[in-house]
C-alpha cells in the first residue's frame, strides 16, 4: 500500500490541460516529404493571415559567420544561421543585414536562437524561426556548399477543436468507468489480503493534507530542478506501470485451467512465503519487458502508444490500491486538489519572473530555459490526424490526475451500489456520476477553446461529479449516511478476511446444523414407523 500511495502522489502532480500559445509555422522542404515545426518570433506580419495561411517559398542560404560583408538578399531568400555569436556581434550582424534588406527571415535552432535578440521595435521586418535541434540538423544535412533545397513556410493556424481531443475524452470516460469495476472485482477476489493492504484507505483530513503537501513538494522540485528530477519520475512511472501490468497479466493467468497453476520447483524464493506459480513468475517477467522497452524508446514517434498502455495500467493499479469509504474523504480530497490545481495554474503566474504557470511549465516539459529534453509521462497522449499539427506535437493530452481524483469518487459510488444491490444504470450513483464526469470534461474542452490558455481540468470536473453525488444523495435522503460512510457498514463481505478461528467456528456451526437436521430426519422416520 505504501508503494501505491507514493504512485498516487506522483500521478496527482499534473492535472491541467495545456494549450500551446506560441505562434508556430510549418517548414516543408520541396525535396522532402518531411514537415518541421518552428516557433515564430519578431515581425510575423508577412506570415500571418486572419483568413487562411500565407505560404512563402524561400531559397535557403547558409551563414556561418557574423562578420561583414553583409549580402544583399532576394526577397525570397531566408538565412539559415549556423554561426555562434555573442550578443553584440549578433546585433551588429542583424543591423548590417537589415540596412541592405528591407525584410529578413532567419532560421535557427532552439539552442542558438536566444543569441538573436529579436524584437519588433529594434528590428522591424525581421522574422526569426527556431526549430528543435534534431529538426534543425535534419533540415541542414542536405547542404550543398552554402545552399539548401528551397522550402515553403506557412503559419499553423490554431484549431478550436481536434478529433484527437474527442477521442481522448472517450478514452478518459472509458477508463473511469471500467477502472472502478475492475478494481472492485480484483479486491473482492483477493482472498489473501494482509492487514496492511486491507488498510489501504486514507480517510482523515490530516492524511489528505500530508498527501497534498508531498504533491506540492514534488511539483516545486520539478519546477526548479526539472533537468534532474524528471528521471526519478520516469523511473517511478515505469515501476508503477510494471505493478499495474503485473496485476492485469496475473488476472488473465488465473483464468487458465488448474493444471497450468503448477508451482516453481524451488523450495525457497526470495521475498515469498510460499513458492510462487510458474505463471505468476512469467507474468512479472512479461510485464517488466514493456516498461523497459518504453524507457529506451520513449523518444520515438510510436512512444505515445506504449505510454498510454502503461499509463492505463498504472491508473488501474491505483484504483485497486486506494479505496475511499466515505463521501467526507472524497470531498476533502477533491476540494483540496481543486484548490491546488487552480492555484498553480492561475495564481502562480503572478509570482514567477517569466509570468508562466508553474503547473503548465512542468506539464509541458519545463522547456523554458531548463535545457531538458524529457517530458513528464504522467498523461495520456493521442497525436492529431492532421500532419501539420502532428509535426508540432499538438496532441490530445489528459493528465492522470484528471482521471484518478474523480475516479476515486466513482469507485465509492460503485461500492454504494453494490452494497445495496442496486442496478448500475439510473437507479444508483455509479452511472449518473460517469455522465457528470463526461459533462465536466466537455466543459473543460470548451473552456480550453474559448480562453485559448491552459485550464485546470479539476475546476470543471470536481463540481460536476461532486454536485451530482450530493444531488442524488439529497434526493434519496442518503446525505448523512454517504458522508460518514455508514452506508458501507457492515463492511462488504468480499473485503473482510476471516481469521482462522472464525473459519473454524463457522465450520463447527455448519456441522452442528447438519447434525440437527439428521436428528430431525431420524425422528420423522421413527414416527412414521410407529404409526405403521
Amino acid at each position: 500500500m505504501r508503494a501505491t500511495a507514493l504512485l498516487f502522489v506522483i500521478t496527482a502532480i499534473t492535472g491541467s490541460r495545456a494549450k500551446e500559445s506560441k505562434v508556430q509555422a510549418i517548414i516543408r522542404p520541396q525535396s522532402q516529404h518531411s514537415r518541421y515545426c518552428a516557433n515564430l518570433h519578431g515581425d510575423i506580419s508577412s506570415f500571418k493571415s486572419k483568413d487562411d495561411f500565407v505560404a512563402n517559398a524561400f531559397d535557403l542560404l547558409l551563414i556561418d559567420s557574423c562578420q561583414p560583408p553583409y549580402p544583399r538578399l532576394r526577397a525570397s531568400t531566408a538565412i539559415v544561421a549556423t554561426a555562434e555569436c555573442d550578443e553584440s556581434t549578433a546585433n551588429d550582424f542583424l543591423t548590417g543585414l537589415l540596412l541592405r534588406n528591407e525584410e529578413l527571415v532567419i532560421i535557427s535552432s532552439d539552442e542558438s536562437g536566444p543569441q538573436w535578440n529579436v524584437s519588433n521595435d529594434m528590428y522591424p521586418g525581421l522574422t526569426l524561426l527556431t526549430l528543435a535541434e534534431a529538426d534543425y540538423r535534419a533540415l541542414t544535412k542536405t547542404r550543398h556548399n552554402y545552399l539548401l533545397p528551397p522550402v515553403t513556410v506557412y503559419v499553423l493556424q490554431p484549431k478550436s477543436f481536434d478529433l484527437s481531443e474527442l477521442a481522448m475524452a472517450v478514452m478518459a470516460i472509458f477508463i473511469v468507468s471500467i477502472g472502478p469495476i475492475w478494481s472492485y472485482y480484483q479486491n473482492r477476489n483477493n482472498k489473501a489480503q494482509d492487514e496492511e493492504k486491507s488498510q489501504g484507505t486514507c480517510v482523515s483530513v490530516l492524511c489528505t493534507l500530508l498527501t497534498l503537501g508531498m504533491v506540492i513538494g514534488i511539483l516545486l522540485l520539478l519546477y526548479y530542478f526539472y533537468k534532474y528530477a524528471i528521471y526519478a519520475v520516469l523511473a517511478l512511472f515505469a515501476l508503477g506501470s510494471w505493478f499495474g501490468l503485473s496485476d492485469i497479466v496475473a488476472s488473465a493467468a488465473d483464468l487458465l485451467p488448474q493444471r497450468f497453476q503448477c508451482r516453481c520447483p524451488v523450495k525457497k524464493v526470495p521475498f515469498a512465503k510460499t513458492p510462487p506459480t510458474i505463471l505468476s513468475v512469467a507474468s512479472y517477467l512479461i510485464s517488466l519487458g514493456l516498461p523497459l522497452f518504453w524507457f529506451f524508446a520513449r523518444h520515438q514517434w510510436y512512444s505515445w502508444i506504449l505510454q498510454d498502455i502503461l499509463g492505463i495500467a498504472l491508473i488501474l493499479h491505483i484504483y485497486k490500491g486506494v479505496v475511499l469509504k466515505s463521501l467526507k474523504a472524497c470531498t476533502t480530497l477533491m476540494i483540496l486538489f481543486l484548490i491546488y490545481d487552480v492555484f498553480f495554474v492561475f495564481i502562480t503566474p503572478l509570482f514567477t519572473k517569466s509570468k508562466e504557470s508553474i503547473m503548465i511549465k512542468v506539464a509541458t516539459g519545463g522547456r523554458a530555459g531548463s535545457g531538458a529534453k524529457e517530458t513528464l509521462p504522467l498523461l495520456l497522449r493521442l497525436p492529431s490526424a492532421d500532419p501539420d499539427y502532428s509535426a508540432c506535437h499538438n496532441e490530445g493530452m489528459l493528465g492522470f490526475g484528471d482521471m484518478i481524483i474523480p475516479g476515486l469518487l466513482i469507485s465509492y459510488c460503485l461500492l454504494i451500489d453494490r452494497q445495496r444491490h442496486s442496478a448500475f444504470v439510473f437507479r444508483g450513483y455509479f452511472f449518473p456520476v460517469i455522465l457528470a464526469y463526461g459533462a465536466g470534461l466537455g466543459i473543460t474542452y470548451c473552456a480550453l477553446a474559448l480562453m485559448k490558455s491552459g485550464q485546470p481540468a479539476l475546476l470543471y470536473l470536481v463540481p460536476s461529479t461532486l454536485g451530482m453525488v450530493f444531488f442524488l444523495a439529497w434526493r434519496n435522503g442518503d446525505t448523512k449516511a454517504l458522508w460518514s460512510g455508514k452506508v458501507l457498514t457492515p463492511a462488504l463481505p468480499e473485503f473482510v478476511e476471516l481469521t482462522q478461528q472464525d473459519k473454524e467456528k463457522e465450520e463447527e456451526e455448519e456441522k452442528e446444523e447438519e447434525s440437527e437436521e439428521e436428528l430431525v430426519t431420524d425422528d420423522v422416520k421413527l414416527i412414521k414407523t410407529s404409526k405403521v
